[in-house]
């Protein structure tokens, strides 16, 4: 991204927040967007860097119910948020964005980098791949995941990098446990089927066959959880732990047949999921996406039609703004 398109994403926030209702405006803002990728990176740069500010400055004030006031599906762009002084402190906001948003590219683009030095097996968006172990165990790799392999005399390790995977584990002839690791959670089994989930709000283990030991992140302090044939439990980022679910074993890794289920989870978790199959870049335009819930059977191999099946169904809409380039908005 370069200073200028940065500059210009700035600039463009900043006639959308001041003239949210003209039409001239959002037609040029659009063709703008569309004219170059380097153009898309800013602003999608400039949303997130503006979230993060907006995050920041809410984490400083007294806790307040905008609930009466504010709607929270608007679209921040096109919002006309409060008096000329608190624009002007929003415009502030958006300035030191702009500084940064180079620096969140990277951010962006170097866990990829990362992934890429660190993996032994990783898969694109949309690519579900089966590797078999040399114990003879089998992965599931689902879209946009990674592992690392860390076989050794004392146990069989698999770190999960990124995404999802599923286990088919066989018993060891030399009696070594099988260990999946994620940031947070550590499965530990001898031979079972089982799912572990990698995602942006926490990590997941739900179990097929056999029996899993959970281990948390905070392992010195809890105890280790243990799994049966259709539960599930999870730890967000933090170190909350949920109660252990009962999960129909349809549902338990339903991504090896192009399906998703949910069940009152927050947008913002099916997106980290659709974004995983998706061919492109969703580009997440609306505010507050966290307070829309959704339920529903989606299809994982039409990524761009469940997205806008699930706009629509939210109020919300889908533009196509450039090949692979989907901007989910409220308006």
């Amino acid at each position: 991204m370069t200073d200028d398109s940065g500059q210009q994403a700035v600039r463009w926030m900043i006639a959308l927040q001041d003239n949210p209702d003209d039409e001239i405006i959002v037609r040029d803002f659009m063709a703008w967007l569309q004219q170059s990728q380097v153009n898309k990176e800013a602003w999608s740069a400039l949303e997130i860097s503006r979230s993060m500010a907006l995050a920041a400055r809410e984490a400083d004030e007294p806790t307040v119910d905008y609930q009466a006031t504010v709607d929270p599906e608007i679209t921040p762009a096109l919002a006309n948020q409060g008096s000329a002084p608190e624009r002007q402190r929003q415009r502030l906001s958006l300035q030191v964005a702009a500084a940064i948003a180079a620096s969140l590219l990277a951010y962006a683009f170097g866990p990829y980098v990362w992934l890429m030095l660190s993996a032994d097996h990783l898969t694109n968006a949309g690519q579900v791949a089966t590797i078999t172990l040399p114990d003879q165990s089998v992965v599931r790799l689902g879209g946009s995941s990674a592992i690392a392999i860390d076989f050794s005399e004392s146990e069989r390790a698999i770190e999960l990098l990124a995404g999802e995977a599923y286990f088919e584990v066989k018993r060891d002839t030399k009696a070594r446990p099988f260990v999946v690791k994620s940031e947070m959670l550590r499965a530990r089994v001898a031979g079972t089927s089982f799912e572990v989930l990698r995602r942006s709000a926490g990590a997941s283990v739900a179990v097929l066959e056999g029996q899993v030991m959970v281990h948390t992140g905070n392992s010195t302090t809890r105890p280790p959880v243990a799994l049966k044939a259709g539960e599930a439990i999870t730890e967000a980022y933090g170190g909350k732990l949920s109660q252990k679910l009962s999960v129909e074993r349809n549902r338990i890794a339903s991504w090896r047949d192009g399906l998703l289920y949910v069940e009152d989870q927050p947008l913002t978790n099916v997106l980290d999921v659709l974004d995983r199959y998706h061919q492109g870049t969703i580009v997440r335009a609306a505010w507050k996406l966290g307070s829309v819930r959704v339920t529903g059977v989606f299809d994982l191999k039409r990524p761009a039609d469940t997205l806008r099946l699930i706009a629509a169904s939210s109020g919300l809409h889908v533009r196509r703004v450039g090949a692979g380039i989907d901007v989910l908005s409220a308006y």
